[in-house]
């Protein structure tokens, strides 16, 4: 299972103009620098504070980045009631694991949530240092969950994570 936009709701364009607030800045760019800068973030190739300091374009003072850290976490907290209630009903047939684009601090924050459905597996780009769709992330899943692709479902809400991993 992915994370965001399946077992959560995608981060809200009010989510974001909140931390583009926190930011000072005005919210489509910050919306394309908060983007532009993902992907190394959720690979952990960038620290919390470096992310933020390239999304903004300065170094956050302390409590800006705990704030920036706090709403991030926040817009991606929010359940997707219908998947979520979809994979306690099956979590008895099924050994569900997680694979998501998620940096450390969203990571760790993921596996606390009360309201997450059982997971036996836990695959997270940030520990992992691959992100999707790069084809290497799903053979690495395939290896440690030890099993043929063929047995495995792919739920995303991304056409191009669901064709690599198809690949």
């Amino acid at each position: 299972m992915d994370y965001g936009g399946v077992l959560s709701a995608h981060q809200s364009d009010q989510d974001l103009a909140l931390l583009a607030g926190v930011a000072g800045m005005e919210f489509i760019a910050f919306k394309d620098a908060y983007w532009r800068y993902r992907a190394e973030y959720d690979r952990a190739d960038l620290a919390p504070e470096e992310y933020w300091a390239m999304v903004l374009g300065w170094p956050p003072h302390e409590a800006q980045l705990e704030r920036l850290n706090a709403l991030d976490l926040a817009g991606w907290s929010i359940p997707n009631e219908q998947t979520v209630q979809w994979c306690r009903q099956l979590e008895n047939e099924f050994d569900f694991a997680l694979l998501s684009n998620a940096p450390t601090t969203l990571a760790r924050a993921i596996e606390k949530l009360p309201w997450m459905p059982a997971m036996r597996h836990w695959f997270f780009s940030c520990d992992l240092r691959l992100t999707k769709p790069a084809r290497e992330v799903y053979e690495v899943v395939v290896r440690r969950l030890a099993v043929r692709p063929a047995e495995i479902i792919f739920v995303d809400d991304r056409p191009e994570n669901i064709e690599a991993a198809d690949a």
